[in-house]
């Protein structure tokens, strides 16, 4: 009469689910390494918030009085105050993403990265492909990730 079929909108259903499956490090990747991921993809999110934080914050500052500043230039005071965050954050995002892009793929591709990080503007596309890796490899390994990273009390 009527056979039973599967539902092929049903979720799928994991076939191996064991008692180490919810241990972060189970997938056969060290717990050092995972802590080493889960640090550097914290600061490089950093780095992301703080590019965003520059860029809001530079439509706020005003331009000392000096008069209107020519389209395409910033202000005296922009480049005062933000040019050493600008710097110091681009030099840490670029040795995040070099230590990051080392764990998760190669050296080589690493020192790729970490040139591509350098270019202003198109780095921020580099820090969020090395964010991403990092997301997927911690998630592929039962770890939390959130907003700001992986919490380190996860990882033991």
């Amino acid at each position: 009469m009527a056979e039973k079929r599967d539902n092929p909108y049903q979720a799928p259903v994991a076939a191996d689910v064991g008692a180490g499956a919810e241990d972060p490090g189970s997938q056969g990747v060290s717990l050092e390494h995972l802590r080493a991921v889960a640090r550097y993809q914290k600061w490089i999110q950093f780095v992301i918030l703080v590019y965003f934080a520059i860029v809001a914050l530079s439509f706020f500052i005003q331009n000392d009085g000096q008069g209107q500043v020519g389209p395409g230039q910033p202000a005296p005071a922009q480049s005062v105050i933000l040019g050493p965050i600008v710097i110091v954050i681009g030099l840490t995002g670029l040795v995040c993403v070099f230590l990051l892009g080392q764990r998760l793929y190669s050296t080589v591709l690493a020192v790729v990265l970490a040139i591509g990080a350098a270019i202003p503007c198109v780095g921020l596309l580099f820090l969020l492909i090395v964010n991403s890796k990092a997301t997927k490899t911690l998630k592929q390994n039962n770890i939390r990730v959130g907003l700001l990273g992986a919490r380190m009390s996860d990882i033991k």
